[in-house]
């Protein structure tokens, strides 16, 4: 069963300890770099990412430390073999998150 929408928000702000009401609220990057830390740690330096990001060079950034992440765990397919990359439209948000929380759930469970 797939999570919707909603549940993935609640697991984000569960996990994070956030507030977000909108899965566009993602569109900074900052909290999936957050969960890359949770699951490997050390594999961004936090320190690196625009947690106040608002404007797009910022959340470009974050993306940019985010896909150098992936690369360093050798993470570029996860799940259903659907490639992990940066954002680019609103509607993809979701489904990325969707690639996350599997991804999480792997590890989390040891199966990579």
């Amino acid at each position: 069963m797939n999570p919707s929408r909603h549940d993935m928000l609640e697991w984000v702000n569960d996990s994070l300890q956030l507030t977000y009401t909108k899965i566009e609220q993602l569109c900074t990057g900052a909290a999936y770099c957050q969960f890359m830390d949770m699951l490997f740690p050390g594999c961004i330096l936090l320190k690196k990412v625009k947690f106040n990001a608002n404007q797009e060079h910022e959340y470009i950034h974050n993306f940019r430390v985010l896909q150098a992440a992936f690369k360093r765990m050798s993470v570029d397919k996860v799940g259903t073999g659907k490639p992990v990359m940066a954002l680019g439209h609103a509607t993809q948000y979701s489904e990325f998150l969707g690639v996350l929380f599997i991804l999480f759930s792997l590890v989390s469970f040891q199966l990579i």
